[in-house]
């Protein structure tokens, strides 16, 4: 795995320095900016005149206006094949590769140090985690982040494709599931743990293998 996606000011030109004040500069700035438009105050003024100048452009051409032209289907919008990874903070780096392995058999494919932090990357089969150690920090989970009224991951969701051998895995591992068991879902069922961190992991089993949600009635 490229190094860069988990360290983004990497392989840009830009320094670390120069993006954190990049960031707080754009926190400050109550506008939002936009390739070829300006946001806020300024977009119906730009707007407007990007209307004008293509009117007046279809006109000296002889060409039909149309301005069904300026709105993209979604049909023609970027697909995203599938998630490429989660980057977390973590206690314990070689009790989180460790766990990690044993339980979901992920192996470690890339590991290094930046600033002094140790990172690295576990991967199985498609899904990766890029983790940092960061020993000095304490995580919240769910009810905590709702306690201090704070945004955060509620939980990320593995996907399995066999009962028994997950159920094998919870028995010889000890591994506590939360919640009083299996939670049955109207397509899945899903069973909750927590890794060495802290950090609540849903696996999830959907029936048939196959990803269905129910229709809204409303």
């Amino acid at each position: 795995m490229d190094r860069h996606r988990c360290l983004p000011w990497r392989g840009s030109g830009i320094s670390r320095q120069t993006l954190v004040a990049r960031q707080r500069v754009a926190r400050r700035s109550h506008s939002v900016r936009f390739p070829g438009l300006g946001l806020g105050l300024g977009f119906g003024f730009g707007f407007g005149f990007g209307l004008r100048h293509i009117r007046d452009l279809s006109r000296r051409r002889g060409t039909e206006y149309d301005p069904s032209v300026l709105f993209v289907s979604s049909r023609d919008l970027m697909k995203i094949k599938h998630l490429d990874h989660i980057n977390l903070s973590v206690a314990d780096f070689d009790k989180t590769v460790d766990w990690y392995g044993r339980i979901f058999d992920f192996k470690l494919v890339e590991e290094a140090l930046q600033d002094g932090v140790r990172w690295g990357v576990i991967r199985s089969g498609e899904a990766l985690l890029c983790i940092f150690e960061h020993p000095e920090r304490r995580h919240l989970d769910r009810f905590q982040l709702g306690d201090h009224t704070l945004h955060g991951m509620a939980h990320f969701g593995l996907r399995i494709t066999s009962e028994s051998e997950w159920l094998e895995i919870v028995g010889r591992e000890q591994v506590p599931i939360l919640y009083d068991g299996v939670i049955r879902w109207p397509h899945s069922q899903a069973w909750y743990v927590n890794d060495p961190t802290g950090y609540e992991i849903e696996v999830a089993l959907w029936n048939n293998d196959q990803i269905t949600f129910t229709k809204s009635t409303d």
